[in-house]
């Protein structure tokens, strides 16, 4: 273990050799072991005038430098935090004066420089690997309050209604009703104050002679002072400091206290209401006037780049194929067919070959001929053809199998009866002169090809701009109707949380007031109330009593919550890296209890508090649906089997359903199927695409967060417009990677705390709703397909249930019409035409599948890459 912590400083200076004030932040940086010592990641921000300090937990007596390029090393200066014994070492530079403000700093380029600086200690070397972040410094401020609104949001409202009531509904903390708990709390506290309970105490005090109660000093007084009219004497005090007043101080102190935080929520929320339908109106306005759309040219010629991938591809295996047949194929008759020669014709033929015939490796079905269908046509039973393989060839009958061939030779070709009147075709190959395989999709991508390249040109000469077509129309529509129900929504909340407000003032000031008069009165807080008679036979404070314990029940907070609170307020200087993972935390476990409907289990807010303010691993916050039959456990900091522990572990379960045996019989269960979702935060700003994947990669790879690549890893990141080349053309495109190339196993997606950035939430709930979706099953009657016994599938954009209808292909294939009851989205399941997996189209805003880059509504296979 480490002898030493890295952790950022906060430094005031007096002087260039005073330090006036130095605040260290609440966690150390996560040390990495390094083949040479240890790694830390560090991150920059240009604005703020931090440092980073190292500190010898056991007091060593060494003094850290660090090395420079030409490998020598200047020493790190030692700083003694005011108040404490701890000592910090700090790389210093050139001193900076304040132009406008008496005082300055010292430059750090060991902290405020993006890049690799090596710090050498005793044995160890410490390599500070600095990260920077486009944050202002009135951003990183907005950041920690959001966070703090974040999780009292979380806590006081336990049927999540205020970020929610968009797409659920509950009883809400945040009605006016609950406003009147309050006043009948601050009615009986202020009726206390007017005649409160008091006790006499004896203190001493002047009083004239005729009433001296005598002490000691009175008797001294007497003789010193003869004639004097007032005598020290023992005297009775009224005082308000009882056990009944001091909790009922501490009530007013808390409640004071958790209105505070309720405004600051509220008026938080309120604003980004307003906010929010602000912005909803401008996209709803844009959407409904939209006729056209720009083509973004990198995601067409992404396109094109990977179908002449899939071309090449196959080329390279017909190439082989036609390689082996080569081999394989009888060029010159046998000797048996020369006296046969003359019933022969020399034939060229284009032939769709079928399966096998009768388990012949020479002998296989054929299904067109010359672009015939010569078995409709003439009402043959079947048409075969046999060719002259050699059968020390392995592999050629497979080749042939199933394929397109061009074949020239010498054949016969005859009519064949068979049994109850019915006949066959049947062609016989005793030379082949030629024979090469041809590729239906072969031929189908190269046209494709030469469409969209002409296509390109076309757009290059239209300014990138099309019109919509249909299905987009519908899908816009679509939207339209669900911005107009969400603008609706925040409508409504905007003016509830108005409402709410209005009253907070008075009452506020009122609370004020109360805690005044008790921190006069009362020397200290008791926080169990006394078991008094005073609590029975006194109506205000009976009504004190009652009323606080509602209002704080109601609220879902408890003592022990209200503590916590009071130490996360009181952060200061936090690693920010740290704050963003608890930040993603809180952003998963509102998604997934507000939108997707798990609850969480009873003791999860005391687990959550400990995510957030300890440095603990293995939390674990549970989460059920009962009524999909699904449950989920959320870890922050799971220990992996091999001792890593990425920042969220999402393990989902749900029922393993067992088809009935027969049309009688229902659907059982067997036991539970497990499946896992990774995803790392990176609070970092330098990132690009490919670092982002190199990221990934290690993730994946190295530190095998993927299991043996049985689980999805994703990295969470701040980072704006990262993806330089996206495969998509939907908006998510060059912010998110959710693995649309790679089976969504492995990807990245945008999430600020940034104010700009509020729809950046999305980005993760689509994440979400990505891992989430396929798990959802529909059961069918065994009697029939369409006819659905139960399902669970509910809707990715609010997690409200789902009215099915089913609607097959024109080629068959299962296909499910699925529509939101609440926000009325449209979901479109059905499968790939080539690999059969499973695939959703969930809108314009909610499809998190690749799609094609001038047809959005058309969706390309994550398994396959085969654009349908």
């Amino acid at each position: 273990m480490a002898d030493f912590e890295v952790r950022y400083l906060d430094i005031s200076w007096k002087s260039p050799g005073t330090v006036k004030k130095l605040i260290a932040s609440n966690d150390a940086i996560e040390l990495i072991d390094d083949a040479d010592g240890y790694s830390v990641d560090t991150v920059t921000f240009p604005k703020s005038f931090k440092y980073v300090g190292i500190r010898f937990t056991d007091e060593k007596n060494v003094q850290p430098a660090t090395i420079l390029a030409d490998g020598s090393r200047k020493p790190l200066t030692p700083l003694k935090e005011p108040g404490s014994e701890n000592v910090w070492w700090v790389q210093l530079d050139d001193w900076t004066s304040f132009k406008d403000l008496s005082g300055g700093y010292y430059y750090s380029s060991l902290y405020r420089t993006a890049g690799k600086s090596k710090v050498k200690l005793t044995d160890e070397i410490v390599t500070i690997n600095n990260h920077t972040v486009n944050f202002s410094a009135d951003e990183l401020e907005y950041f920690l309050k959001d966070f703090k609104n974040d999780l009292w949001l979380l806590i006081l409202d336990q049927s999540s209604s205020l970020t929610s009531k968009v797409e659920s509904k509950g009883a809400d903390l945040f009605e006016l009703s609950n406003l009147e708990y309050l006043a009948d709390f601050i009615d009986g506290v202020e009726k206390i104050i007017k005649k409160p309970t008091i006790e006499l105490i004896e203190k001493s005090g002047k009083v004239s002679r005729r009433r001296v109660r005598p002490l000691p000093t009175t008797f001294r007084e007497t003789i010193s002072q003869p004639h004097a009219r007032q005598l020290t004497s023992r005297v009775s005090v009224e005082s308000y400091d009882t056990n009944e007043n001091r909790y009922v101080a501490y009530c007013v102190t808390r409640m004071r206290y958790l209105l505070k935080n309720m405004h600051k929520v509220v008026i938080t929320q309120r604003n980004l209401y307003k906010r929010r339908l602000e912005q909803e109106e401008v996209r709803l306005e844009e959407l409904a006037e939209q006729k056209t759309k720009k083509v973004d040219q990198r995601v067409l010629q992404s396109e094109i780049n990977t179908l002449k991938g899939q071309l090449s591809n196959i080329q390279f295996e017909l190439g082989r194929s036609n390689r082996l047949l080569e081999q394989a194929l009888v060029i010159e008759p046998s000797d048996e067919f020369q006296d046969e020669c003359f019933g022969l014709v020399h034939r060229s033929y284009e032939l769709i070959i079928g399966d096998r015939f009768a388990n012949q490796d020479n002998c296989f079905f054929v299904n067109y001929i010359d672009g015939r269908d010569i078995k409709r046509e003439s009402g043959a039973h079947y048409v075969n053809v046999k060719l002259p393989l050699n059968p020390n060839i392995d592999g050629a009958s497979e080749r042939i199998a199933k394929s397109k061939i061009l074949i020239s030779g010498l054949c016969e070709r005859k009519k064949v009866g068979l049994a109850t009147s019915k006949f066959c075709f049947q062609i016989t190959f005793y030379r082949v002169d030629s024979i090469k395989l041809c590729s239906q999709a072969e031929e189908k991508l190269s046209a494709e090809i030469i469409s969209l390249e002409r296509q390109e040109k076309a757009l290059a000469q239209q300014d990138w701009v099309i019109p919509l077509d249909k299905q987009e129309v519908l899908d816009i529509q679509k939207e339209c109707e669900i911005l107009k129900k969400r603008c609706e929504s925040f409508g409504d909340l905007y003016e509830r949380t108005s409402n709410w407000l209005k009253s907070l003032p008075v009452l506020e000031q009122r609370l004020n007031k109360l805690f005044r008069f008790f921190n006069k009165h009362t020397s200290k807080m008791v926080t169990v109330c006394p078991n008094t008679m005073t609590f029975v036979q006194n109506p205000h404070y009976a009504k004190a009593k009652a009323s606080y314990k509602y209002f704080k029940d109601n609220s879902g907070v408890t003592d022990s919550f209200l503590d916590e609170m009071l130490k996360i307020d009181e952060i200061g200087l936090v690693n920010v890296a740290n704050l963003y993972e608890r930040w993603c935390l809180l952003q998963i476990l509102k998604i997934l209890s507000q939108t997707y409907g798990f609850k969480p289990e009873r003791e999860w807010k005391s687990k959550l508090l400990c995510a957030v303010s300890r440095n603990s691993y293995n939390i674990e916050l549970n989460m059920e649906c009962e009524e999909r039959q699904q449950r989920i456990i959320l870890t922050y900091e799971k220990q992996l089997k091999n001792g890593k522990r990425p920042d969220f572990v999402i393990d989902f379960f749900c029922p393993e359903y067992v088809e009935p045996s027969n049309s009688n019989s229902l659907w059982t269960t067997r036991g539970e199927k497990k499946y896992r979702l990774v995803l790392d935060a990176k609070f970092r700003g330098e990132e690009t695409e490919d670092t982002l994947a190199a990221i990934v990669d290690d993730l994946r790879l190295n530190k095998d967060y993927s299991e043996g690549d049985s689980n999805p890893v994703f990295i969470i990141h701040p980072v704006r417009k990262a993806i330089d080349n996206p495969t998509s053309p939907l908006e998510w495109g060059e912010n998110c990677n959710y693995g649309q190339t790679n089976a969504h196993k492995y990807g990245s997606i945008f999430l600020s705390p940034s104010i700009d950035s509020y729809r950046s939430a999305e980005h993760l709930q689509r994440l979400l709703g990505l891992f989430l979706q396929p798990k959802g099953v529909i059961l069918s009657n065994p009697w029939s397909t369409g006819n659905v016994a139960w399902h669970n599938m509910s809707c990715i954009g609010c997690g409200q249930p789902m009215v099915e209808k089913y609607s097959p292909t024109k080629r068959g294939k299962p296909r499910w019409e699925l529509t939101c009851s609440a926000c009325s989205l449209l979901t479109i399941k059905t499968v790939c035409r080539k690999c059969s997996k499973p695939l959703f189209k969930n809108g314009l805003k909610w499809t998190y599948h690749r799609t094609r880059a001038t047809q959005t509504s058309n969706v390309v296979c994550p398994s396959c890459e085969e654009f349908l």
